[in-house]
């Protein structure tokens, strides 16, 4: 299945910005040539000189089975992990700039 899946980066705004960072979905089977789904792992606001200001970071987990190791599983175990799992949301971190 071909899925095109497009990402936002950055959001630019007057008194700064705010950075997302994405990481493999292993609960969405991909063809081995395209790029694997992604699922947002953290956002870094920052202020006008660049400086973090804050961080956000997503903290998930899977339901389900995994079928083999995620990082280097064939197609077939991709299929049976994405029938298999969903993604969870567990919680959300934030920390300020002083590491609260």
């Amino acid at each position: 299945m071909n899925r095109n899946q497009l990402l936002l980066k950055k959001i630019a705004f007057n008194c700064g910005e705010i950075d997302l960072s994405y990481t493999d979905r292993v609960d969405i089977a991909t063809d081995i040539s395209l790029p694997k789904a992604q699922k947002i792992d953290q956002l870094t606001v920052k202020n006008m000189s660049g400086d973090r200001i804050l961080n956000v970071r997503f903290n998930h987990s899977y339901l389900g089975t995994l079928v083999g190791n995620p990082a280097n599983a064939n197609h077939r175990e991709q299929e049976q992990t994405a029938l298999n799992c969903r993604l969870l949301l567990d919680n959300i971190s934030i920390y300020r700039n002083n590491g609260e």
